[in-house]
């Protein structure tokens, strides 16, 4: 396919979109897993959904994964 126009984005810009959020998402679920196991690690420590809720550094990934997201769409939608 050819590249799309400036300001527009055709099939192939959403399809490497998307394959580079599901990339780039890895990390972001590495760090929220290995937060849950941390949490349920503990010894003596009680089961509680809190346990689930993301700490701020997870949090903070999660942030950056949605900005680099944007960032490339509009990296893409610009060029």
């Amino acid at each position: 396919m050819r590249p799309s126009k400036s300001m527009s984005l055709n099939h192939t810009d959403w399809k490497n979109i998307l394959r580079g959020g599901v990339i780039f998402v890895a990390p972001v679920i590495l760090i929220y897993f290995a937060q849950v196991t941390g949490a349920l690690s503990v010894e003596g420590h009680a089961f509680s959904v809190r346990d689930f809720i993301p700490s701020t550094f997870t949090q903070g990934s999660m942030v950056l994964f949605v900005l680099n997201r944007l960032t490339d769409i509009l990296r893409k939608f610009v060029s």
